[in-house]
């Protein structure tokens, strides 16, 4: 998903590096991105078509959020040729942190309709750059978007572990073989166990990624490959998490929504 984003992204020429990463304003952004922050789960964007739009309701515009803690994405769309809206959050570098799918919702009756999501965007430094929600057409086109401005932190506890692939609430198109990817910052040894569950949590897979760091108790990247054996469009979990050696509690875990197969 992050390769076909990233082309959507390239082809949305984001121009981030060119606003300011101190007070960057949405008089710099690119047309097809529009920034504002509507106040209503009903917006009438500025773009000379108000019966089609995609918009961001929440966060705000210059939202500044624990990148590793998850953030409730909300927006509304009128007139997108499917129901399905990608999120995810980009830096001025174009680099992409994290992702997470949503399903547009039954329209009122000015025929608009809202999403919901939630995803994390884990990151070493500050961060600037923007949250961005998009439709994309059956042909793989960009359909409509919607950008705010926002900054990621850094994790201040020194202690998280994260999933960043396949997507909060994304659907995973082949449930025999999968990658799951994320991140890890103080667990112990290093290590994490990742589960692929069912919806009530029955355990479907489950296996222990090591991740490598450059300083010592540093964060550093994990992987892991899945099969599972489901009917398709079986919702689950994605379950990571770093084992307490006293045998309590884990120390830190992250859970995902995910759907297996379409």
């Amino acid at each position: 998903m992050k390769k076909l984003i990233l082309v959507v992204v390239t082809l949305m020429m984001l121009g981030l590096a060119a606003c300011s990463t101190a007070t960057p304003t949405p008089e710099t952004a690119p047309p097809g991105v529009p920034t504002v922050s509507p106040p209503t789960a009903e917006p009438t964007p500025d773009d000379g078509n108000p019966a089609v739009f995609l918009a961001i309701i929440t966060p705000k515009n210059g939202t500044t959020w624990e990148s590793t803690d998850f953030i409730d994405v909300t927006g509304s769309a009128r007139a997108m040729p499917n129901d399905e809206v990608i999120v995810f959050f980009v830096d001025e570098g174009r680099n992409i942190y994290g992702s997470a799918c949503a399903d547009l919702g039954p329209a009122n009756a000015n025929n608009i309709k809202t999403y919901h999501t939630s995803m994390t965007a884990p990151v070493n430094t500050a961060t600037d750059g923007k949250v961005i929600a998009m439709v994309m057409n059956d042909d793989g086109s960009l359909a409509g978007s919607a950008g705010v401005f926002a900054t990621a932190d850094p994790d201040r506890n020194d202690q998280h572990i994260t999933i960043e692939e396949p997507g909060n609430r994304c659907v995973i198109t082949n449930p025999s073989s999968f990658t799951v990817e994320g991140s890890g910052q103080g667990a112990f040894e290093n290590n994490v166990v990742v589960q692929a569950q069912d919806a009530s949590g029955k355990v479907l897979a489950e296996q222990v990624a090591t991740y490598s760091s450059s300083t010592v108790g540093g964060p550093g990247a994990w992987s892991v490959t899945f099969s599972v054996n489901v009917a398709t469009g079986t919702e689950g979990r994605l379950v990571a998490f770093s084992s307490d050696p006293a045998g309590g509690s884990p120390l830190t875990s992250q859970t995902y929504t995910v759907f297996y197969g379409k």
